[in-house]
């Protein structure tokens, strides 16, 4: 028997199916995204009624949009999960996304920004700690922006070889991210959030305030190092080019996968971070 939802089913059941994920412990950040692409399929789709979807209306409504193949997998994701929801919950008999192709993501290589733009960076934020802790924690440490908006000062700890911070990254998962030490003791100075919430008292701000925020560099040069992903990439490719050059030496990423189980990686991406540095 299917199950027949109240009021609005389309919105109703969105709204369940995010409660669905809260109560498993996804992120925030990832209920957002999830219930915020199965919205705009319904809102494009124009339907008021989620059941009334057909597998050829998801293949058009994808196949249409001039996404990168990135963005049209994370939809694709976000459907089929949500239907798939609806499924075991007894409100649909069968998912119309079982046929929904797989868009193929080609691998892309990292493009660290230039060194001069990076310098470039440094220097002009060399009076606004904020804005400067960003620059090292991205080129760096290769922390994302969303979570470089979520540091507190908590999240420094200190271990055997100096301080580490700890970041919640993508889909909730913890990870632990090795600092320099003048940006450890400056995050250490920090009270509370290194980024507050402008609205919100004792809450981050969010990535998207962050960026507004070095948007407003009147320098286009700097704008472009702090806002763009290449930051990132800087920052691991950096990691890479400062590890020991010897047969089976780790690189950073890999570093990261075997350090619950000795303690030499994590000493080899400090020594890399503060080669960096």
């Amino acid at each position: 028997m299917v199950h027949r939802c109240p009021m609005n089913s389309k919105d109703s059941a969105v709204e369940g199916w995010a409660s669905w994920l809260r109560t498993g412990g996804r992120a925030p950040d990832t209920i957002r995204l999830r219930t915020g692409h199965a919205r705009k399929m319904l809102r494009d789709l124009a339907v008021e009624d989620f059941r009334e979807v057909t597998l050829d209306q998801l293949v058009e409504f994808l196949g249409r949009q001039r996404w990168k193949p990135n963005t049209v997998r994370s939809y694709r994701a976000s459907i089929c999960a949500f239907y798939d929801w609806a499924r075991k919950a007894q409100l649909i008999e069968r998912s119309p996304t079982e046929l929904i192709p797989t868009p193929k993501v080609p691998r892309s290589r990292p493009h660290p920004i230039p060194d001069d733009r990076y310098q470039t960076a440094l220097s002009f934020t060399k009076y606004d700690r904020r804005l400067r802790a960003e620059v090292l924690l991205a080129g760096q440490c290769g922390v994302r922006r969303f979570e470089v908006a979520k540091v507190h000062r908590d999240d420094v700890v200190e271990d055997l070889v100096g301080h580490t911070l700890q970041v919640i990254g993508k889909g909730g998962h913890e990870r632990w991210v090795p600092l320099p030490d003048p940006l450890a003791a400056y995050l250490l100075m920090i009270d509370g959030w290194l980024f507050p919430s402008p609205r919100i008292p004792g809450r981050p701000a969010t990535a998207a305030a962050v960026g507004r925020w070095i948007s407003a560099c009147p320098r286009p040069r700097v704008h472009h190092a702090l806002a763009a992903t290449p930051l990132r990439h800087e920052g691991a490719a950096e990691q890479r080019r400062q590890l020991p050059r010897r047969p089976g030496a780790p690189r950073a990423r890999e570093a990261r996968t075997t350090a619950i189980y000795t303690l030499i990686p994590d000493e080899a991406i400090r020594t890399a971070m503060e080669g960096a540095a």
